[in-house]
């Protein structure tokens, strides 16, 4: 870890160490449960050890699904990543708008239904490249590690197919 130190004062001598490369730390793409959230980020804050905040600003879902942006604290420890036993397919709700399978490998098939299981009622963040795709309200434990992602615009969906075909097994 590099660590910069910053004197506050030559007089008194106070030196202070940070992490200078803590803005730049990036959120690994899957799957993360959300904390709190708020339009205000005073509201949310302080961000504690172990929460990485993002924003959450609709950039990948369609114009008229979009909520007002908001700030969004996700638990590090309880992420998912995307490892895929399968290849992601891309596809077509009935009202024809894109969307993307997922088959995640075992380990992570049983983390993503220990963690659904274990937070209905609470949100989970899809995360890709540092971006929020969509948060979602945890209705029920998602078994058997099949999910898919929709409500994402064409373009938005290509995106997160090709990163997705990054992380496949097979």
């Amino acid at each position: 870890m590099v660590l910069a130190s910053f004197f506050l004062s030559s007089v008194i001598g106070l030196q202070i160490e940070v992490d200078a490369n803590e803005h730049r730390k990036q959120s690994k793409s899957g799957i993360y449960l959300v904390l709190r959230s708020d339009r205000s980020q005073n509201k949310i804050e302080p961000v504690l050890s172990g929460e990485r905040m993002l924003i959450d600003d609709g950039r990948f879902l369609e114009e008229s699904e979009r909520d007002p942006t908001e700030f969004v604290i996700v638990q590090q420890n309880s992420f998912i990543p995307f490892e895929l036993d399968e290849k992601p397919v891309e596809g077509y709700t009935t009202d024809n708008k894109p969307k993307v399978y997922l088959h995640f490998a075992d380990k992570e098939a049983q983390a993503l239904d220990l963690l659904t299981s274990n937070n209905v009622g609470k949100r989970i963040a899809i995360v890709i490249d540092d971006q929020i795709v969509s948060c979602h309200k945890i209705k029920e434990a998602l078994k058997g590690g099949k999910m898919q992602i929709s409500r994402c615009t064409k373009e938005s969906c290509k995106l997160i197919f090709s990163d997705l075909l990054k992380n496949c097994n097979k």
